[in-house]
């Protein structure tokens, strides 16, 4: 398990568990970190958490939804928060990003 800043249980308890906590992970050239990296060497994809990403989603009546979502770069990875209480930091699509809104039983891609 990655380690994240809202983790709320010590080490020992997930020792116990027999699950092992470490702050990063590389597996080939997946490189798994709790918060997206800025330097990124391009020999690895970067799959991260910890920003909460959301997309509002705008109707033509001016009604909205936000939605959590996956955002993807051409070398990260940004996955979404599963909660109600996280909030999110709305992200916004555009030509370097492909972003991919979760409702309660679709994915949906967002056109950028």
């Amino acid at each position: 398990m990655i380690r994240g800043n809202h983790d709320i249980y010590s080490e020992n308890h997930y020792h116990d568990l027999g699950i092992t906590v470490v702050a990063e992970q590389f597996i080939d050239k997946l490189w798994l970190t709790h918060e997206p990296q800025e330097h990124i060497d391009s020999n690895f994809f970067n799959l991260a958490g910890h920003i909460h990403p959301g997309i509002r989603i705008s109707g033509l009546a001016k009604q909205s939804v936000t939605l959590s979502c996956f955002v993807f770069y051409e070398n990260q990875g940004i996955l979404p928060a599963f909660g109600y209480f996280t909030g999110k930091s709305i992200m916004k699509a555009d030509k370097k990003s492909t972003i991919f809104a979760l409702t309660g039983d679709k994915v949906i891609h967002i056109p950028s």
